[in-house]
């Protein structure tokens, strides 16, 4: 999927936006941010500035097994994202049999063409 950690979010009609930026700003000091990493078991990285991330024997163990890198398709690859939920649905139909893989990825391809023309992308092939 995507390699993103928590997510906070401040409502935008909340009476205390002020204080829950606040909050956002504590949560995201460096000092407060290494503590939750270090001491939280789901995640090994945070996009903070100053935060070290952690690698556990597991992570060590898998990161060396793998023999060539590749992209997060979904942050990567041009209107990937805004069909995720689609592309997912026509994979559980491929999975129960409803769909061809070839169908799948054509109907991706379909997909990121039609967003490509509609957003007028002069490096889209037609």
């Amino acid at each position: 999927m995507n390699p993103a950690g928590p997510t906070h979010f401040i409502y935008s009609g909340s009476k205390h936006i002020k204080e829950a930026k606040e909050y956002l700003r504590f949560l995201t000091t460096q000092e407060n941010a290494q503590f939750y990493l270090d001491n939280n078991p789901l995640f090994t990285w945070l996009p903070v500035s100053g935060v070290k991330p952690k690698e556990s024997v597991q992570m060590k163990e898998l990161n060396a097994s793998i023999k060539k890198s590749g992209v997060v398709m979904q942050a990567a690859v041009s209107y990937m994202d805004p069909q995720w939920m689609q592309i997912g649905k026509d994979m559980q139909d491929m999975f129960l049999g409803q769909l061809t893989p070839k169908q799948v990825l054509q109907n991706v391809d379909k997909r990121r063409s039609e967003q490509a023309i509609a957003q007028k992308d002069p490096a889209w092939a037609k």
